[in-house]
């Protein structure tokens, strides 16, 4: 996700799970149910999309979910978050996302995760700067 004026990339490693999660959501939205692609998926029933981009995936589920577990009674769904980020990163909008993580994990954590996702894993999850 780049800042509004594209001066500064964000959440580098969120970028290709969300990249990921929008081509499982064509596949399963588009490619599925057209009619272009009925017979070799009939040929093939067994069919499962491989994606690429698994290991960001993984690790953007893990802050959905942590975000979710945390905050549930302000949204409906998990999904709702994921749209958070998945209109982040096509708009470049990062203020609900900043709101929602620094409301969550402590004052000055949504630069620290910013800056810093691509060793999200590494640090074994989330944890709360109040903490």
């Amino acid at each position: 996700m780049y800042s509004r004026d594209g001066e500064k990339r964000y959440f580098e490693v969120f970028d290709e799970a969300i990249v990921g999660l929008l081509e499982k959501g064509f596949y399963e939205d588009v490619i599925r149910k057209s009619d272009l692609f009925r017979e070799e998926l009939e040929k093939n029933p067994d069919f499962k999309l491989v994606l690429n981009r698994q290991p960001e995936l993984d690790d953007l589920n893990m802050l959905v979910d942590e975000l979710w577990s945390r905050n549930n009674e302000q949204f409906s769904d998990r999904e709702q978050i994921v749209d958070m980020f998945v209109e982040a990163h096509v708009n470049g909008h990062l203020l609900k996302i900043g709101r929602l993580i620094e409301s969550t994990f402590g004052k000055g954590s949504f630069r620290d995760f910013a800056d810093d996702a691509d060793s999200y894993e590494d640090k074994g999850g989330v944890e709360s700067k109040a903490e």
